[in-house]
This record gives structure tokens, C-alpha cells and sequence, in this order.
């Protein structure tokens, strides 16, 4: 379906490894993009690449661990050339994800927005009364 994968869990896994592998890739690109020009980068990662990750949560149900190696580049990678630091702690990253109208950058977690993820996506196909 636009995106997801129909299959067994070892199709599935196959599938999202492939996707996850390449935000992983142009995570890290982004990264080295980071460093001159930190806006491109940033608008990059919010308005693109973390909607492709979100939609493939809302597709395939049990994906949220199989996301870990995204986590790593953002945390690891994208955020220390973003913000010129070395490290970024747990505390901080969860500041981060919050939306930019509570002070974060909007960068969200990808494991965690799973269940909210699967939810919002069966909220939307219930049939709706008029």
C-alpha cells in the first residue's frame, strides 16, 4: 500500500531494514550538510525525512525497534554537527523533539512516535459520520 509492505514479519523487517538503511544514509549526508549550512539541513530532516519515516510507521504495524539505527544517526551524528557540540544527552534530546512552539526543534524520536503513529493512522481510516 503507497509505501508499506504487505508480508510476513520477516518481509516486513527485510523492508524496513532496506528504508531504514537509507535515512541512515542521508541522515549522515545531511549531517555534513550541517556544518555550512545548518537551515538546509534542519528543514531536511523535519519536513521530509522524518515525514517518510512517520508514514512508514503508520503502515507497518511492530516496526518501532527495527528504528533504532535512525535514533543513533540523529542523536550521534546530525544533532552534534547541527548544533556544533560533541554530545548530546538524553535530557536534551528529549527537548529537542518537542514541537518548535514549546521550544524544541521538532526532530522527533522515531521509536517513540510509533504508537502514536499506529494510532493516528487508525483514527483516520474509521469511518467518519456526517
Amino acid at each position: 500500500f503507497l509505501g508499506g509492505n504487505l508480508g510476513n514479519a520477516h518481509a516486513n523487517y527485510k523492508y524496513i531494514q532496506g528504508k531504514v538503511d537509507e535515512w541512515v544514509t542521508l541522515i549522515n549526508q545531511l549531517a555534513k550538510i550541517a556544518h555550512n549550512h545548518p537551515q538546509e539541513a534542519y528543514t531536511a530532516i523535519t519536513k521530509s525525512v522524518q515525514c517518510q519515516w512517520q508514514y512508514v510507521q503508520r503502515t507497518v504495524q511492530g516496526c518501532g525497534p527495527w528504528f533504532a539505527p535512525i535514533e543513533n544517526a540523529i542523536n550521534d551524528i546530525f544533532l552534534p554537527s547541527l548544533l556544533k557540540t560533541t554530545h548530546i544527552s538524553p535530557q536534551m534530546r528529549s527537548l529537542y523533539a518537542l514541537p518548535v512552539r514549546f521550544g524544541g526543534l521538532g526532530i522527533l524520536v522515531s521509536r517513540s512516535q510509533l504508537i502514536q503513529q499506529m494510532t493516528h493512522s487508525r483514527h483516520h481510516k474509521m469511518p467518519h459520520n456526517i
